[in-house]
């Protein structure tokens, strides 16, 4: 009695208190040797007539693995949570009419939705409509198994476009594809310092001709200068 915890018997208490004729528990032990087990127990108890409890029969396993696993896999679904949640890209799955859903919280600082007004949202209407039919294609580039990364302009909730570059892989289950999960980066900056590094070089290459035809004419000034004398 003393190596069964607390849990355990005062569920056994309610079961005798409560008449009760059959049920189920998850409960935790720790064994002579300090070790902690984790079992599963169903049991059947038959009364008599006035209630009184005439037999009890039951059968108890040995569960640890599967609740170590169990433990294991939140641990892992948190820190992974935790690591998806404080990325700066927005990660995503869409199913295969490509309706949002999942994607993670940074998706409100890029571009101003919540989660919740996103997720079942067909990807489709957040893309800027020059846009989509060139995605549409690399949708079913990537559907066939290809693996790029494609780049495209969004609308965010205002309405101001963003340049993004998002790369996805087919989502499987049981050997069939149900959607697709994917990362989308925000590249409106580096777009943007691309076309002042655009506009700088034009500039550059108008000064040069510029200076260049300044010098032709200087030349040829002095020429004529020169017959004139």
């Amino acid at each position: 009695g003393k190596y069964i915890d607390l849990t355990y018997k005062q569920a056994i208490m309610a079961a005798d208190n409560e008449r009760t004729t059959r049920f189920w528990l998850d409960f935790h032990i720790k064994t002579r040797n300090g070790e902690e087990k984790w079992l599963f127990g169903a049991s059947m108890r038959i009364r008599d007539g006035q209630g009184k409890l005439v037999r009890s029969f039951g059968i108890i396993t040995d569960v640890t693995e599967q609740r170590r696993a169990e433990i294991a896999l939140r641990e892992s679904k948190e820190k992974y949570r935790l690591l998806v949640e404080n990325l700066n890209d927005v990660i995503f799955t869409i199913d295969m009419e490509r309706h949002i859903k999942y994607v993670n919280s940074v998706v409100t600082s890029i571009f101003g939705y919540t989660i919740d007004e996103l997720i079942g949202r067909n990807f489709d209407s957040f893309v800027f409509p020059d846009d989509l039919p060139g995605l549409l294609v690399d949708w079913e580039s990537t559907i066939a198994g290809s693996s790029y990364s494609y780049e495209f302009r969004m609308l965010d909730k205002e309405g101001k476009i963003h340049y993004v570059r998002t790369s996805s892989r087919p989502i499987y289950e049981r050997e069939q594809i149900i959607g697709l999960s994917g990362v989308l980066t925000d590249i409106t900056l580096q777009k943007q310092l691309e076309e002042q590094l655009r506009q700088l070089q034009k500039m550059e290459a108008v000064g040069i001709l510029a200076g260049g035809v300044a010098h032709d004419f200087n030349n040829l000034l002095q020429v004529i200068i020169g017959y004139s004398e």
